[in-house]
């Protein structure tokens, strides 16, 4: 309820493609520094990946408040951010059972 809230008074930093690419990874405990790149080929496509549709592309909200993903991302790009820290918290247990499901068909198809 407190993120709802929170919307209320101002847009989330978060978009679900991108918050999925940037915490489904594997956690790296020796660093606060966060992997961008799979999140930011999320928000703005990929030259080389022509079947990709940018998220940014796909809303005129998003390319109002975030134009780009460096935007979205700010200047805190550690665990520290806000687009982190609203991904882990609107999309953690998401993720984490999308993760735990691969794991398990990859182990099935291993056996």
């Amino acid at each position: 309820m407190e993120l709802y809230d929170n919307n209320l008074q101002a847009p989330l930093v978060a978009e679900p493609s991108t918050s999925c690419a940037l915490i489904d990874v594997a956690p790296d405990e020796t660093t606060d520094d966060i992997p961008t790149f799979d999140a930011r080929v999320a928000y703005e496509g990929s030259a080389s990946n022509d079947r990709s549709f940018p998220a940014v592309q796909s809303s005129y909200a998003l390319q109002r408040l975030w134009p780009d993903f460096d935007s979205l991302l700010g200047t805190d790009q550690t665990k520290d951010s806000l687009l982190f820290a609203h991904s882990q918290l609107l999309y953690r247990a998401m993720c984490e059972h999308w993760r735990y499901s691969r794991e398990q068909l990859n182990k099935a198809e291993v056996s």
